[in-house]
């Protein structure tokens, strides 16, 4: 009798760890890529909640668990993180353990008047635009406090800028 039922528990167990398995390594494919911002301070439950909500995972308690095991839990780097069109949970969970998210390229070509530049940064997805709606002198004064002109015509430079998705337009 004992050894039957421990025959059964070890089918069980297989069984199981299979499943949780296929949900955690085997991708699924949402037809298009995805992005995911991961605030500050947001944990991972609150993650796999979205990514379970937009169908992006098979299961969210799979991507909670061996985000504990990871230990990323509580590790998670604010930004935004582009998804493949067919990825994993295993996937999404080394994405974010990296910490690396993605970053955003705003070129500002030669010749840009100020408020060209301010057009071109307003319009570019995936940053924050803390300083939409704002005066060009408040923009100033939180940019180049110690400018010798308060006109921002002629004080910044054309240039590609890169930063982090997510990131705030101040950083450019």
């Amino acid at each position: 009798m004992l050894k039957k039922l421990l025959k059964w528990l070890a089918v069980f167990l297989t069984a199981f760890a299979a499943v949780v398995a296929a949900l955690l390594f085997v991708p699924k494919d949402n037809g298009k890529p995805y992005r995911i911002t991961i605030t500050k301070n947001q944990g991972i439950s609150s993650v796999s909640r979205k990514l379970a909500q937009d169908g992006i995972v098979y299961n969210r308690y799979v991507l909670v668990a061996a985000a504990y095991v990871m230990g990323v839990h509580n590790q998670l780097n604010a930004g935004s993180y582009r998804l493949s069109a067919k990825v994993s949970a295993w996937d999404i969970l080394k994405r974010i353990k990296k910490g690396r998210p993605d970053s955003v390229s705003v070129q500002i070509l030669e010749g840009a008047r100020f408020a060209q530049m301010r057009r071109i940064i307003d319009n570019t997805a995936d940053i924050a635009h803390d300083t939409r709606g704002w005066s060009d002198e408040k923009l100033m004064a939180e940019v180049a406090p110690d400018a010798l002109s308060s006109n921002p015509e002629g004080q910044f430079f054309p240039d590609s800028y890169e930063i982090d998705a997510g990131g705030s337009d101040l950083q450019i």
